[in-house]
């Protein structure tokens, strides 16, 4: 292979094409993927990517998909991309998906058989017209001639996409969400998914909701909580309180339920909840896909639910009150708003609204709790000094935010929080809106000759409007053009401090209006918000809670949201013992339950277990050889 360049970019190692316009496609171990994983996240270390023009690479879709003009192919350790967008957007595209393929893996418990030598191939095109010109020419005909958004097609097992949508986490999430399709038919043949649509959706769907930091280079899959645009759980957990739709449900299929891919998403984050759960689903994945052909999928896939998860109304139960206890953090209400880590980009272009609106219903009279689904993701900033102090619960709450006008186009706009949102208001066409009432903390004109905020907006709060000092407007120029806001509800005021600068040299500035007291309850029991109008707008929030995600993901850890070191061994003896039923030996189900309780336990704990597990694992294997051929051909494959 000749190169021409080679260079480091955000931890990408550059391969280009030769002079000629053609490259050798240089095998899977000559482009390593490193990357490190952490539970739901991994990051980037060094992701080598080759271009390789017009050179057919070997993937899992031969002999179906080909190389077409105006298309170059770039391959990764895993991956082959036939791209029609710009070489960097390509190179970004092959960087979320090797972030994402541990995940992938961790989700079947296995690769795709030869992966060593073939790679996953998914196609980008620039518009939805010339994705499905793309797909004909794999197929020798009409492909795809569906609507927005991406394709993995049966037929040839390659996963299409297209740059739909303008938030660009919905573009990456998409993408990732047909690769796992794609990743699926590599690891069963791509004629059919052999499974049931409430698993290759509900994977899809819950590991597509993700943050990601491009600093760190740092992905987190599976995010229940996140507030990036299309927060699926918000309307799954809304839907299943007003008509709930049980496990049997699901898979016997409920009358009138239709495709419901944020219900799909919520069975999937309930099944990898809990270890005991998980396992078993994982057994009854292998079995399904290794069924007798003459054994329809719908027929299997209820035999094994009922023998795997019996009795069902238990398993019903559970999902009842793990939805009980679930409250998402954010409903989206007007655009938009783009996460990148802790941070939220408005582009402050709202279609309806007064402006782009993001409810928080983390409510200040509520205290912070300790539930691992709030705000999932990585800790990526602590709290500067300049958002002061918040805290929810107590008689005079405080929450903060720091609002970053650093990527602004001008002087225009404004940006803040409303508090109290709810009630009834008119919409631009008249029709009635319950989010337009609420008390309103914006500043404006940053950047420009006369910076203010402005406080108001709702009965029983006053309202004010003031400049904000010159040695604060310095202090915003000097460090970055950050400003940290905190909004304290007092017993009579509703008090509001502004800070900029660094720790030891900060200005600060406050505000405050009067409340009455039904505002003041108001402002208490009711959702707040992010909000943004005219410009391009950070908002980092500090809404005191304990964060679900406290570890450093940049440290190798077992990949699941427990991170558990005995992940494998836990589930072959489960597998063992569900296929000896009675026949199992105690030593079996003795050691599978050690291992099942150290996943609830610290690593020490857990790295206990496992040195157990394999000091006992010879005995076992003698117990098994004593229980006839069968538990000794399981034994043979326990001591492999």
């Amino acid at each position: 292979m000749r190169i021409v360049a080679r260079a480091l970019w955000a931890g990408i190692l550059i391969s280009g094409v030769a002079a000629s316009g053609r490259a050798e496609v240089p095998p899977p171990s000559k482009t390593p993927a490193r990357v490190v994983v952490n539970g739901r996240t991994s990051t980037a270390v060094d992701v080598e990517i080759v271009k390789v023009g017009q050179e057919l690479p070997r993937t899992y879709s031969a002999p179906a998909c080909k190389s077409i003009p105006g298309y170059d192919w770039y391959v990764s350790q895993h991956f082959a991309l036939r791209s029609e967008v710009s070489e960097e957007q390509s190179r970004e595209l092959l960087l979320f998906a090797e972030l994402a393929y541990p995940h992938f893996v961790w989700i079947f418990g296995r690769e795709p058989p030869g992966i060593e030598t073939t790679r996953i191939a998914f196609s980008y095109s620039k518009d939805l017209d010339s994705l499905k010109r793309a797909s004909d020419v794999d197929v020798g005909g009409v492909g795809w001639r569906g609507g927005g958004g991406g394709v993995t097609l049966a037929g040839s097992g390659l996963s299409y996409n297209y740059p739909s949508g303008g938030l660009k986490s919905h573009r990456r999430g998409l993408m990732m969400h047909e690769n796992l399709h794609a990743f699926q038919f590599a690891v069963t043949g791509h004629s059919s998914f052999h499974t049931p649509v409430r698993f290759y959706e509900g994977i899809t769907y819950s590991l597509e909701q993700h943050v990601y930091d491009p600093s760190k280079r740092q992905l987190t899959v599976q995010v229940f909580d996140r507030a990036s645009g299309n927060i699926y759980h918000d309307t799954a957990l809304s839907r299943q309180r007003e008509d709930f739709v049980s496990a049997r449900d699901l898979w016997k299929g409920k009358e009138g339920l239709g495709y419901r891919p944020d219900l799909y998403s919520l069975w999937m984050h309930f099944l990898f909840a809990d270890t005991d759960r998980r396992m078993r689903h994982r057994v009854w994945l292998d079995e399904l896909l290794h069924r007798d052909p003459d054994v329809t999928l719908e027929e299997k896939d209820a035999e094994l639910m009922e023998d795997l998860f019996a009795p069902t109304n238990e398993l019903d139960r559970a999902f009842a009150d793990w939805i009980a206890k679930r409250r998402n953090s954010f409903t989206y209400v007007d655009w938009g708003f783009e996460q990148e880590g802790d941070t939220l980009w408005s582009y402050g272009w709202p279609n309806w609204a007064l402006n782009a609106q993001l409810n928080v219903n983390l409510l200040l009279e509520d205290p912070p709790g300790d539930d691992p689904y709030v705000l999932d993701w990585p800790v990526y900033q602590s709290k500067p000094p300049i958002v002061g102090t918040v805290a929810r619960g107590v008689d005079e709450p405080s929450v903060g935010a720091v609002l970053d006008f650093s990527r602004r186009r001008d002087a225009k706009g404004r940006a803040g929080l409303g508090f109290g949102v709810g009630g009834t208001g008119q919409r631009p066409d008249g029709k009635s809106n319950e989010f337009q009432e609420y008390l309103g903390v914006f500043v404006r004109g940053v950047g420009g000759e006369s910076p203010s905020v402005a406080i108001g907006g709702l009965e029983g709060a006053g309202e004010t409007s003031e400049a904000l000092p010159a040695a604060l407007s310095r202090a915003m120029r000097e460090n970055g053009q950050r400003l940290g806001l905190t909004c304290r509800v007092a017993r009579d005021a509703f008090q509001v401090t502004l800070r900029a600068g660094e720790d030891g040299r900060i200005e600060a500035f406050t505000a405050s209006v009067p409340i009455d007291e039904a505002a003041r309850r108001r402002l208490l029991a009711k959702p707040w918000a992010v909000m943004s109008k005219d410009n391009y707008h950070g908002v980092t929030l500090y809404p005191d809670v304990e964060r679900g995600e406290t570890n450093d993901p940049s440290r190798p850890a077992p990949a699941g949201r427990d991170r558990f070191l005995a992940e494998q061994e836990t589930y072959r003896l489960y597998r063992a013992a569900w296929r000896l039923g009675s026949g199992a030996p105690e030593s079996l189900t003795a050691l599978r339950d050690l291992l099942l309780a150290s996943a609830r336990k610290d690593v020490a704990a857990q790295a206990a277990a496992l040195k157990t597990y394999h000091e006992r694992l010879p005995a076992l294997v003698q117990d098994l050889e004593a229980c006839g051929d069968e538990a000794a051909r399981i034994g043979k494959t326990l001591g492999e």
